[in-house]
């Protein structure tokens, strides 16, 4: 999914970050007392990437799009569309059905990035604020 100078697997750089000890493997044998400093960062560059991937591979392969079919296929001005694949994104990642306000703010994006590339740059932003939301990472 992503990989750290270009040599790395970027979740096994990140194992201790994100929470993972293998105390035999890496001998820690005790929990660390505070959060790593680079553990905001590992998550964020893990969530950009896997979402990146998915809009990426959805919008190579529209007839086999898992997240973003309603752009993907072509115009990702119909707010409709957007809204369709935000409520979609809420049930995948956060395992919920999104309220209104939400679909809302995150299609809503859409308006504000650069014409170019603008659909499947908003399907990865669109993902991504999913996924590191507060409500993603701590429940």
């Amino acid at each position: 999914m992503c990989s750290e100078l270009d040599a790395f697997d970027c979740i096994g750089v990140h194992r201790v970050a994100l929470g993972e000890v293998d105390a035999f493997g890496l001998r820690l044998f005790e929990p660390l007392e505070t959060m790593p400093v680079t553990a905001p960062i590992a998550v964020d560059r893990i969530a950009l990437s896997a979402c990146g991937e998915r809009a990426a591979q959805d919008f190579a392969d529209s007839g086999n799009s898992a997240s973003f079919q309603e752009v993907a296929a072509g115009d990702s001005s119909s707010a409709s569309d957007r809204d369709a694949v935000v409520a979609r994104l809420y049930r995948q990642l956060l395992l919920r059905e999104a309220a209104e306000a939400e679909i809302g703010a995150v299609s809503s994006m859409h308006d504000d990035l650069p014409q170019s590339g603008r659909a499947q740059t908003w399907a990865q932003m669109a993902c991504f604020v999913i996924a590191t939301s507060t409500e993603a990472l701590f429940y």
